[in-house]
């Protein structure tokens, strides 16, 4: 998922890298412990870096770009996962 296009926008989330084509366990529940270095209490949104956070939502400098929350950060390491419908700007 990144936030460069709606089709590349964020339906759940994984804790483990993943090869291209390679099967994955996607998660869809309330908290990412597979996170490091957040800032608790901040809310976080899809990156236009494929499979990052950012506390920035995304600008409109990019023709196409959404605007995704994902959730908020409840520790340095845990998202309370919240992912809402994307934006389009």
């Amino acid at each position: 998922a990144d936030a460069t296009l709606l089709a590349k926008a964020a339906r759940g989330y994984v804790i483990a890298n993943v090869l291209n084509a390679g099967i994955a366990t996607v998660y869809f529940d309330e908290a990412n412990t597979g996170v490091t270095g957040l800032t608790p209490g901040a809310t976080y949104y899809l990156s236009t870096t494929p499979g990052g956070v950012t506390t920035t939502p995304p600008s409109t400098n990019g023709t196409g770009n959404i605007v995704q929350e994902l959730g908020f950060a409840s520790s340095a390491t845990n998202l309370h996962v919240n992912i809402q419908e994307p934006i389009v700007r």
